[in-house]
């Protein structure tokens, strides 16, 4: 009957989110025999069976779902996930940058196709895509992790600006707080390190990792100053982000469509 295939797709949704695997599996099954050619499910149905570790079937169903409707971004998104895991980053990369020809500011492709330039040490083309990514995001979650991996690939300019938009977005965001302080801590800067978690603490008092982060700098502060002599200083950090400050922030993306 119309409609019986929305009513199934979100019983399968209800059923992930519920981690009701088998059920979600069955539900998108329903769906297929009253439409055969959903694109939608059998992506859907490709996410199941990437959770139950099937890769192959999830790789036949995310094609089979591209094919279905070129005008989805998902079953690509999905695709260009599992080849990444795969170590199969030009494909990926390749499924990507035919997204962005359908959506030049899909974040999400925008967001992975990044993370594997800077991977593939393609310095140029990641920084490019960045800055089409802070132009158009406005999900501060997602910049302060970029933020992280420009960071953890010593681009520290890079960096700083993600998490200053994610700031600018959300003025109490803990981990913008927690990360620009510690991206400042690793180029030397410990003062303004500093000044940032006494910020972030003011906005988040029960944190603890402010205070530890705070009680860090001012120890390293005082090994400096005792290290000093006749005027010259113990070697600084050079801002390339590298230092004792790690970053806590993880990098995920991916999902079914509703």
């Amino acid at each position: 009957r119309p409609g019986d295939e929305e009513i199934y797709i979100n019983l399968g949704l209800m059923d992930e989110q519920e981690e009701n695997l088998t059920g979600a599996m069955d539900h998108y099954k329903a769906a297929l025999i009253v439409q055969p050619r959903s694109a939608v499910t059998y992506n859907n149905l490709g996410g199941v069976y990437l959770k139950q570790d099937k890769a192959a079937q999830a790789e036949e169903c995310f094609k089979r779902a591209a094919s279905l409707n070129r005008f989805l971004i998902e079953p690509r998104l999905n695709l260009a996930s599992l080849y990444w895991k795969q170590e199969k980053s030009l494909e990926a990369q390749a499924l990507l940058e035919e997204n962005l020809t359908i959506d030049p500011n899909e974040e999400r492709s925008l967001f992975s196709l990044i993370r594997i330039s800077l991977a593939r040490e393609e310095k140029t083309k990641a920084v490019d895509l960045a800055k089409r990514f802070l132009t158009r995001s406005r999900n501060p979650q997602e910049l302060v992790s970029l933020g992280s991996l420009f960071a953890q690939y010593r681009f520290s300019n890079m960096a700083f600006s993600f998490y200053f938009k994610a700031l600018t977005i959300d003025p109490s965001n803990k981990n913008a707080f927690l990360e620009v302080g510690k991206l400042y801590g690793n180029i030397g800067q410990l003062q303004r390190a500093i000044l940032f978690w006494q910020e972030g603490l003011r906005h988040h008092p029960t944190e603890k990792s402010f205070g530890e982060l705070i009680t860090e700098a001012r120890r390293l502060l005082q090994e400096k100053k005792s290290h000093t002599v006749l005027g010259f200083s113990s070697q600084r950090h050079p801002p390339d982000c590298s230092g004792p400050f790690r970053s806590s922030v993880r990098i995920i993306r991916g999902g079914s469509v509703g």
